[in-house]
This record gives C-alpha cells, structure tokens and sequence, in this order.
C-alpha cells in the first residue's frame, strides 16, 4: 500500500474535514492503483497556496500562471503533488461544488497522471475528465 504524506500549508477556514479527506484520498488511491496497474512507494500531497505552487510551476515547468495541481512524478515508486487550495476554492465556486468534492477532483487527476495519463489534447482531456468523475462517484459513496 502507498504512504500518503499529507502537508496542509495552507486551507480554507472550516471547509475540510482532514480526517474524512485523508481517508478519501487513501480510498482513491488504492482504487485507482488496482484499477489502473499503477503502483507507487509514496506520494507527498501538499496542499498549499497560490504563490508557492505558481513559483513551483514557473520553476520546473517554465509555466508563469497559476495552476490548481502540479504532479511530478519521479519514475522511482515516489511523487510530489502540490495543490493550490486558493485556485480549488475559486473553481468550486465557479462549478458550484464544495471545497472537499473539487479538493478530491484534482487529487483524483494528480493520481490519473501518475497513472500515465495526460491531457495535453482535447480527446485526452475528455478521457481524464470521465475517468475523474467514475472514481469521483466510487470514493464518494463511501462514508468515513
């Protein structure tokens, strides 16, 4: 089973039960890994804010914007995935979603990346976005 590392740096006041997210996210994970053939070592999940994941993005990506998920993916079993739960926040609000539904979406991508699939073209985005919502639907159904 994969260590998740959570990092809370940064969260929005009373949106977040860390116990229930933590146990989704565990859910997700161990879902997508069956489901997917992925198999990882560790993953670090850092939820942060706008800035850190703008300077990370700007960094190693040579993307100058800010971005609600970066993942990368080492090839050696282990993983960073920082979150920007500013840009999170913003979007759930904009797709009328909670913060925890949209928090769990782009963990739920982060894993589809580290699953080997990407949404540089609009079919491969189509792809990514079905296969968020079906495991979005499974981890949701389950009470914590």
């Amino acid at each position: 089973m994969t260590k998740v590392n959570f990092i809370f740096e940064h969260l929005p006041d009373n949106r977040l039960s860390k116990k229930e997210f933590k146990g989704k996210v565990k859910m997700a994970l161990r879902i997508i890994e069956e489901s997917e053939n992925m198999n990882l070592e560790s993953v670090n999940l850092r939820i942060t804010d706008d800035e850190s994941v703008r300077e990370f993005n700007k960094s190693y990506l040579n993307h100058d914007y800010y971005t609600d998920v970066i993942t990368f993916d080492y090839n050696d079993g282990t993983a960073d995935v920082m979150i920007s739960s500013v840009t999170v926040l913003k979007n759930a609000e904009n797709y009328s979603v909670s913060f925890s539904n949209e928090l769990l979406r782009v963990v739920i991508h982060s894993f589809l990346h580290l699953a080997g699939y990407d949404d540089i073209s609009l079919a491969k985005q189509k792809i990514m976005k079905l296969k968020e919502d079906h495991y979005l639907k499974v981890v949701e159904t389950i009470t914590f």
